[in-house]
């Protein structure tokens, strides 16, 4: 799987779908320590988006606390996708 953000030949790979939407099925591949990071709709549409950056708040690369100075500071990811054009 290849994004403007992540390459990786170690995604899974799901196949997802919903009642609420009948005949839409969608690819959406995870990457291990980023999530999600690509949404394909193979059937029913076109949709399809691309994780373009991860913005992280809580804690720096050494593990050292940012922010708010309270112990208790969840660590936070903002993944920012692109709906690319077909």
């Amino acid at each position: 799987m290849t994004t403007s953000f992540v390459t990786s030949d170690n995604a899974l790979k799901t196949e997802e779908f919903s009642l609420l939407e009948p005949g839409v099925l969608d690819n959406k591949y995870y990457v291990k320590g980023i999530g999600n990071v690509a949404e394909r709709t193979v059937q029913g549409g076109s949709d399809t988006l691309d994780l373009v950056s991860v913005a992280h708040w809580g804690r720096d690369a050494k593990g050292r606390r940012r922010g708010a100075r309270r112990p208790y500071i969840q660590i936070c990811s903002i993944l920012r996708y692109s709906r690319v054009a077909s």
